[in-house]
């Protein structure tokens, strides 16, 4: 793709599709099985955040015949310029166009990545309709918690999988892959596939609706079972979690190693979806886990690690992991995250280990304010709980309590909403007490009913009710002082709901979103509530687009029935009628089975007692401190990275390599890096410098070396030296930068632009700054703007002056004199600072 460096140097984030992260996969078999694009329908820091791709990417890229990339969902700058060059959406590893790939599969989330699926579709060449896709065409697939009710894009699907995708992934693209190779049509591929654990074909499905608007049946086509089961991953040992992840560039949601340590909850809340269709419980083993964070840490270069699970404090084994995670990580200032520890699961020994890493804000969700709406919800969370576990944090260190409750839950009532403020003000007030200066973040969510769960009946607050009372909750927590409050939108909530328990007839208003250019709608700042009542408006259904927001009868067939994600219909309606009379139902986990269909031959809880071997405490790095001075050279794609991801990529090499690294002190240890002046993102430099303070004064060849081996593509070190401990820092030494400019024009013309620049007196641009726009003048910072000949048409040499103004950009320099929006730039020279510097040489 020819454009793309062009492109790139256009766009706020091009290290977000570099694809040359450390760990991704960089050959490619002469003639693979299967090409696999996994697609995640939001941006890249939401994307590469998520572990489940990291998984099947590393599953896929395990196989030697088959081949997986990545494929992210555009920001809008790059989404411009691809529709303005004629260029289609690509993969990131080799810019392959999505309509070139055998096996297109989507990660759904969340139900408002539905319209991205479409739009990523069309931005890539793929028709929107299966029906409307060719032999040529790839085969179209999609996963994830999302597709508990996949109907509403099931026009464009070829097949789903439903629940644990581990072992169905790679007989799934070996079969596509073949099917397509031998030349079958597409219903010959979709055979080849059709009897894998899980894999739901939505075209083999003919769904007959009711005159007064619900679905009536259901009917399977082609001998298609009436029902598909889920795949389950029985064992997670027998998957073990990606040795080396990706590691991006690109700042993203979650930046750490995330690992995997429990999958299903039977706590049983009866709101949860992902606890009802994880079912059950599965351990991964401690030791296991252990052996997977070191290794992990060794080829990632993190600086944290987060353990995943629905309930973090369920696992059977976690302080003991913890222990055994302390005394490698602690030398080397790797923190821990436990983001679902739950508030009666943090006891006094728990609280201990978990206080002596990095920690934020201490998480307690109640979800409803009263003690009678958590006993209707089955939040098994008591308000003594709830006291207890947030003294416990502040007296174990947190400052920040984040506090979650939602809105509009079945059967609430005023008097519940109210006891929202009641609990938060008593919270406040018992910290006090206590001697504390507690900050409380408080989040409100409007409830919305989810497909395979007790509420998946019940009605959902409309539009203008749950405003009201998210509005009114919400004035009353902000006259609390130290509370901050943050809610959801209301019409984000309402759209989510209609897709959550949406049938068919919700495809051609996806289609018109996308087609109509509504993009990123999971990002309230990108979502149109008006866009979305325009395109759902005109669903036919009786009474508009609330329709799918009413209470549903027991009997009434849901747009989900046909697919079997676990428990049955029977227990949910159990559990419903639990509910109303506020009846608890017990942990199946650790108690009796509560016979709710999950289990199968072969598939039980599975809680892995095993504790992680003992691990001896690594020494803090000893010997004599040093400092040494890193000059590198940031080149070909390398050269997109801006300077915070170039800080970031070097201080992963430096933890990869293993140097023996020095950390500040405080409470958020960082190592002992002091990185000279920021070169532009998309400009080359053979300048970058970095000190980094170590522990120990022998040879440095065996660290240059093993730096050499992990920093990343474009990254070149080219000199190494000592420092004496009385040397200035790098900015103290630095007064200019010299940049070379290559420009496709005449050099008159360059002259020209360069002269009229120069001749200025006064040179006032807009700059972004805050979420505003600021003025700034650059004029004094140009020191020296000259042309010389040189390919591709000429160079300008152009020499900033850094200081307390702001200084000229390339950038900025060759739009204002030559007009050019974008060019290639090297930053050649660090100069020294003072009067009558010189502009040749330089560091």
């Amino acid at each position: 793709m020819t454009d793309l460096e062009d492109i790139l140097r256009t766009v706020r984030h091009p290290a977000r599709y570099l694809g040359n992260e450390i760990n991704a996969r960089r050959d490619e078999p002469a003639e693979p099985a299967c090409r696999v694009a996994l697609c995640f329908p939001d941006l890249y820091p939401v994307g590469m955040s998520y572990l489940g791709l990291q998984v099947l990417y590393g599953l896929l890229n395990a196989e030697p015949d088959l081949i997986a990339e990545r494929v992210f969902a555009p920001d809008r700058d790059l989404e411009r310029e691809l529709s303005r060059r004629g260029l289609r959406l690509f993969s990131l590893e080799r810019r392959r166009p999505l309509a070139e790939f055998d096996l297109v599969g989507f990660s759904l989330q969340h139900e408002l990545h539905l319209p991205e699926v479409l739009a990523m579709l069309a931005m890539g060449g793929v028709p929107l309709r299966a029906a409307e896709r060719t032999r040529e065409h790839p085969l179209v697939i999609a996963g994830g918690p999302g597709a508990a009710n996949p109907e509403p894009v099931a026009e464009a699907l070829d097949a789903v999988v439903l629940g644990d995708a581990e072992n169905v992934i790679v007989p799934l693209a070996r079969a596509t892959g073949l099917a397509r190779r031998r030349g079958g049509e597409r219903e010959a591929v979709l055979d080849a596939i059709a009897n894998l654990p899980g894999v739901y074909l939505p075209g083999r499905y003919r769904v007959h609706y009711h005159p007064s608007g619900p679905i009536e049946r259901v009917t399977p086509q082609d001998g298609a079972p009436a029902r598909v089961r889920r795949a389950v991953l029985t064992d997670l040992d027998a998957v073990p979690p990606p040795s080396r992840p990706v590691v991006p560039f690109a700042e993203c949601v979650h930046d750490r190693l995330t690992l995997e340590i429990q999958r299903g909850c039977t706590r049983g809340c009866r709101f949860c979806q992902a606890g009802m269709i994880n079912r059950p419980v599965r351990t991964r083993s401690a030791p296991r886990l252990l052996e997977a964070i070191e290794t992990g840490l060794a080829g990632t270069g993190f600086d944290q690690v987060s353990l995943l699970s629905l309930s973090a404090g369920d696992y059977p084994e976690l302080p003991a992991l913890l222990e055994a995670f302390y005394g490698f990580a602690a030398p080397r200032r790797v923190s821990l995250s436990l983001p679902s520890l739950r508030a009666e699961t943090l006891t006094p020994r728990l609280a201990e280990l978990v206080r002596t890493v990095r920690k934020s804000g201490f998480t307690i969700a109640p979800e409803a304010g009263s003690a009678r709406l958590r006993r209707v919800i089955h939040k098994d969370l008591g308000e003594d709980d709830v006291r207890a576990a947030a003294l416990g944090a502040f007296r174990a260190g947190w400052r920040l309590i984040k506090l979650y409750f939602m809105l509009g839950l079945p059967s609430e009532t005023d008097s519940d909403r109210e006891a929202i403020v009641a609990l938060v003000e008593r919270l406040r007030a018992e910290a006090r007490a206590e001697g504390f200066r507690p900050d409380f973040h408080v989040t409100l969510s409007l409830f919305v009913p989810k497909p395979h769960t007790p509420f998946q009946w019940e009605e959902q607050l409309a539009l203008a009710p749950a405003r009201a009372a998210r509005d009114r909750v919400a004035g009353r927590l902000r006259r609390i002082p130290g509370v901050k409050v943050g809610t959801s939108l209301a019409e984000m909530s309402w759209a989510e709901g209609l897709l959550a328990r949406g049938d068919r007839r919700l495809f051609p208003a996806l289609a018109e979103l996308a087609e109509g250019g509504q993009r990123l709608c999971a990002w309230s700042e990108h979502f149109s509530a008006q866009a979305f009542e325009r395109a759902f408006g005109s669903v036919p259904v009786p009474g508009g687009p609330d329709f799918y927001l009413r209470g549903r009868g027991l009997d009434e067939t849901l747009p989900w029935d046909h697919l079997d994600f676990g428990p049955r219909k029977d227990f949910l309606i159990a559990e419903r009628e639990r509910a109303a009379r506020e009846e608890p139902t017990p942990d199946c986990a650790r108690g009796e089975c509560s016979d709710c269909g999950a289990c199968e031959p072969g598939l039980a809880p599975r809680l892995h007692h095993a504790p992680p071997a003992a691990t001896a405490r690594a020494d803090e790095p000893g010997g004599e401190a040093a400092q040494l001075r890193l000059t590198l050279a940031k080149e070909g794609p390398a050269a997109m990275l801006s300077h915070l991801e170039f800080m970031n990529a070097i201080e992963r090499a430096l933890r990869r390599a293993g140097w023996p690294l020095r950390f500040s002190g405080g409470f958020h240890p960082r190592p002992r890096l002091s990185f000279g002046p920021a070169c532009p993102a998309g400009a080359a430099s053979r300048c970058e410098m970095v000190d980094v303070s170590v522990c120990g004064a022998g040879d440095t060849g065996d660290w240059e070396r093993r730096l050499r081996e992990q920093l990343p593509a474009g990254l070149t070190l080219l000199e190494c030296r000592r420092l004496s401990p009385q040397a200035p820092g790098i900015m103290r030494g630095v007064g200019a930068v010299r940049y070379r400019l290559f420009l496709p024009m005449a050099p008159k013309d360059a002259r020209q632009g360069a002269d009229r620049l120069l001749a200025r007196d006064s040179w006032v641009v807009q700059r972004q700054s805050g979420g505003g726009e600021r003025r700034v003048e650059l004029r004094p910072s140009l020191l020296q703007l000259s042309v010389e000949p040189g390919p591709p048409g000429c160079q300008a040499v152009l020499l900033v002056r850094l200081g307390d103004g702001a200084g000229a950009r390339p950038l900025e320099v060759a739009r204002e004199a030559f007009g050019m929006d974008t060019v290639e730039v090297l930053r050649e020279a660090l100069l020294p600072a003072g009067p009558g510097a010189s502009t040749e040489g330089g560091t």
